[in-house]
């Protein structure tokens, strides 16, 4: 069962992308997403050690000790943006701005070439009025998809406020 949700959310992710990424791109996406469909059946899930501890330890402590183990041993968590990002989500509800704010950097450092990635790290600093950040975040976004026509509104935005 597990399997066939994963080949179908895999396709579904594909077929998002299609006309919009180059095949190159889709090709890697597609790699990508095996391997953590393969991930998925042997790890755990290294957003459910960052929220576990949210309210044991501080969230930068657990960030650094999640950027330890993908350092030394990659073999028991595996990481999904839509995970981590759900947390940094949740921390924004709660107005916990700096904690979200550090998970999402986390989340650009684990997934670089997500332009999601940016736009949400961008809108957050946004958000507490860290305007050259959010600027950063927003061309970096730009760069990995330059008609990212919401990437592009929020960096004329930032820009005018800095």
């Amino acid at each position: 069962m597990l399997n066939e949700l994963l080949e179908n959310e895999i396709e579904h992710v594909i077929s998002i992308h299609a006309g919009v990424l180059p095949p190159e791109r889709l090709v890697a996406k597609r790699d990508a997403l095996t391997l953590i469909r393969n991930d998925m059946r042997t790890k755990k899930s290294g957003a459910v050690l960052l929220k576990e501890a949210l309210t044991r330890e501080g969230v930068q402590r657990r960030i650094d000790r999640i950027r330890r183990l993908r350092r030394q041993d990659n073999s028991q968590y595996y990481f999904l943006e839509g995970d981590l990002k759900a947390i940094a989500y949740g921390l924004l509800n709660e107005d916990r701005l700096d904690e979200a704010i550090e998970i999402l950097e986390l989340i650009v450092e684990l997934f670089p070439e997500s332009v999601d990635a940016h736009d949400d790290l961008g809108s957050a600093y946004m958000n507490v009025g860290n305007y050259e950040p959010a600027i950063r975040s927003f061309k970096q976004s730009l760069r990995l998809y330059p008609i990212n026509s919401g990437a592009f509104d929020m960096l004329s935005m930032a820009q005018s406020q800095r």
